[in-house]
């Protein structure tokens, strides 16, 4: 099965970008609470933007990158190895 150019086009602008929004909502409320408060960060806040996200598509985006490469990062070091089984209470 070949890709065309407009297929390729589609999944960049429209599949991709959905799919790294929902990866960052299930990621954020997957993470456990404690978690969050030790980061001094708020998961129902970060949750509520990236689901806000998926209605304007190019902000969703950019809060999902904000938070996979700023967010989760911090999260992660609470939380040990970053895991969701790991919840480093």
């Amino acid at each position: 099965m070949n890709i065309g150019a407009a297929e390729l086009l589609i999944l960049l602008i429209g599949v991709v970008p959905f799919a790294v929004i929902v990866w960052g909502i299930l990621d954020a409320a997957m993470r456990p609470d404690p978690v969050w408060q030790r980061a001094g960060q708020s998961k129902v806040l970060w949750v509520a933007l990236q689901v806000a996200g998926l209605f304007v598509c190019l902000a969703g985006l950019i809060l999902s990158l904000v938070y996979l490469f700023a967010i989760r990062p911090q999260l992660a070091r609470y939380q040990g190895r970053g895991g969701f089984r790991d919840a480093g209470y």
